[in-house]
């Protein structure tokens, strides 16, 4: 588990607003339940 995130939030129990990349991966996540979800994230740089 990620530091800082409480695991309410990953199993969509808490309350308040996504970061837009979390909401895309638990909408992946809850509509494909029977797979295995690899969600890859890094950090690009721009105008380079």
């Amino acid at each position: 588990m990620p530091v800082g995130v409480p695991q309410s939030v990953l199993k969509g129990t808490g309350s308040g607003v996504l970061p837009p990349m979390l909401e895309q991966y638990v909408a992946l996540r809850d509509a494909h339940p029977e797979f295995l979800l690899l969600f890859q994230v890094s950090e690009t740089e721009l105008g380079n």
